[in-house]
Formats: C-alpha cells, sequence, structure tokens
C-alpha cells in the first residue's frame, strides 16, 4: 500500500468523521420525511410514466436508505478504529488508517451527492403532481361556471 501524504492526526479525524456521522444521520431523518412526502403527496397518477416513475423514486429511496445505514455502521466502526489506532502507537497502522479515513471519506462525499440528486428528482416530480392537480382544479373551477 502506498504511504499517503495526509499526516495522522487524531484530533482533526475525529472531527471529521463525527462530522461525517452527523450528516449521515441527518440523511436518515431526511429519507423518513422523503417517504412521507412521496405517501402523502395526494395525486391522482394520470399516466402510467408517472405512476412508474414514482414508484423508481420510492425504490431509489429504500435503496439509498439502505447504504446510508450501512455507511453510518461503518462510520461508528471508523471511530472504534481510531480509538484503537490512537493507543497503538505504530506507525504503520497509522498510516493504513489513515488510507482507510481517506477512502471512507470518498464513499461518504458520493452518497451525500447522490442523496441530494434523489432530492432534487423527487421534488421535481412533487412540484410536477402539484401543478397538475392545480391545473385540474382550475379547469373544473371553469367548467362548472360554464354549466
Amino acid at each position: 500500500m502506498e504511504t499517503t501524504s495526509t499526516p495522522f492526526n487524531a484530533t482533526i479525524l475525529n472531527e471529521k468523521t463525527k462530522s461525517w456521522l452527523s450528516d449521515l444521520l441527518f440523511i436518515k431523518d431526511e429519507h423518513k420525511f422523503l417517504l412521507d412526502a412521496t405517501n402523502e403527496t395526494t395525486l391522482e397518477i394520470t399516466n402510467d410514466d408517472t405512476q412508474i416513475e414514482r414508484e423508481e423514486i420510492i425504490d431509489a429511496i429504500n435503496r439509498s436508505e439502505k447504504r446510508n445505514c450501512m455507511l453510518i455502521n461503518t462510520v461508528e466502526n471508523h471511530l472504534e478504529c481510531l480509538d484503537n489506532c490512537i493507543l497503538d502507537s505504530t506507525s504503520k497502522t497509522k498510516e493504513e488508517f489513515v488510507d482507510k479515513h481517506l477512502l471512507l471519506q470518498a464513499k461518504v462525499t458520493k452518497n451525500i451527492a447522490t442523496f441530494k440528486r434523489l432530492k432534487k428528482q423527487l421534488f421535481e416530480i412533487i412540484k410536477k403532481a402539484k401543478k397538475h392537480e392545480k391545473l385540474e382544479y382550475l379547469l373544473d373551477s371553469k367548467l362548472s361556471l360554464l354549466n
């Protein structure tokens, strides 16, 4: 394994890891919100495309939630390993830890970016559905005025 240029600094590594954990726990709560928002969107599904799009988003939220939970466990284990690494004074162990830390950082960053894209897609679907709902309401109102 190559030596990393990032030095072992327990305080900084601990702060970063706890920050990741905080972000991941927040995303965990947001998953619940997104599922509720999807289920509470009281739209009459007007076509198969909208229904399929909605089902795909729900599946994507569920997959994202599973990945996020696994990542939370990994980050929690990483924090425990940091404690062990501090006690172990060998530089090889510390270098290996920093390498793992950098890999985990990439995974967490990717997870957060993927989740943000998913959330944006869901809000676009809800926005489109609400516009359609409003249009139907206005159309029904005008038709009732004409009759």
